[in-house]
């Protein structure tokens, strides 16, 4: 999945008439909502399979099935995420795998990706200077509304937030957040974000994506109970300007087994998925 698989931004929700900002007297600050839906507990590391449909206009569906080992690390470190995925459908894909060591948002620093093609029997590294995210003619993903700047977690630190209103959706309170990013970044190509965050648990289940005064881009989320903490159970992204739209559908396997190391090298590549979907 070059840049195109990589950990996937939550959202969700039905819009609703927003309180006005004369009545967050008394609520959290927005940097705190930040800092507190960053936090969520996701887990450590986990097994996953992921269904995407990516719907465009005047075109047949695609449907893109893969079996997923991730791992996260702890702020400050090089790496924010490992992934290693392998593509189950079609079954043209089958026996590649993709390896990302994905590094944090606004870090400066490029992920480190690795393919398997099991028809040369080889590991090659992709090189960043001819493989930029949804470039590719073959990328599966080239028209996929979940894209890498929409769904890699930014940290709170790098963007101003403000705190515009509070809404209801569904008997549930939620935050209504704006954030701007401090410094401009290719792999975020928005001018600011408006997140619904739920007021009991901060988890993210609406971004809208403004490019200008209105937004280009909705993603909306269903979370579920995942072991100790959440995870995401369906994805949607819908493009204002094209109309196209983007489902992700996540099956949990299992969660928080503590992957060693060597879990995300050329090794596992070439061994497939079996061993972690008993």
């Amino acid at each position: 999945m070059g840049k195109w698989f990589t950990r996937i931004l939550p959202a969700c929700a039905a819009a609703c008439l927003l309180w006005p900002t004369a009545a967050l007297a008394g609520e959290l600050a927005g940097t705190e909502i930040a800092a507190r839906a960053f936090a969520v507990n996701e887990g450590r590391d986990g097994a996953q399979r992921l269904t995407y449909t990516i719907k465009v206009r005047d075109r047949p569906d695609t449907v893109l099935r893969f079996a997923m080992l991730w791992k996260r690390y702890p702020v400050g470190g090089r790496f924010q995420t490992k992934v290693l995925m392998f593509p189950e459908f079609p079954p043209s894909m089958k026996g590649v795998a993709y390896l990302g060591h994905i590094t944090w948002m606004g870090g400066g620093r490029a992920d480190d990706e690795w393919i398997y093609l099991p028809d040369l029997r080889a590991v090659r590294r992709l090189s960043h200077k001819r493989h930029s995210h949804h470039d590719s003619g073959d990328d599966p993903f080239i028209h996929s509304e979940l894209k890498h700047g929409d769904l890699t977690p930014r940290p709170p630190e790098l963007d101003w937030h403000t705190l515009i209103g509070t809404d209801t959706i569904g008997g549930i309170g939620h935050y209504v957040l704006e954030s701007t990013p401090k410094v401009a970044d290719p792999r975020f190509p928005y001018a600011r974000t408006v997140r619904w965050i739920t007021r009991d648990g901060f988890l993210p289940v609406r971004v809208d994506f403004h490019s200008g005064p209105s937004a280009v881009k909705q993603v909306e989320i269903t979370w579920r109970r995942v072991g100790a903490g959440w995870g995401w159970e369906k994805v949607t992204a819908f493009n204002r300007v094209t109309g196209n739209e983007t489902v992700l559908s996540v099956e949990h396997a299992w969660v928080d087994r503590d992957l060693p190391e060597s879990t995300f090298g050329e090794r596992a590549m070439r061994a497939g998925p079996g061993r972690y979907f008993k």
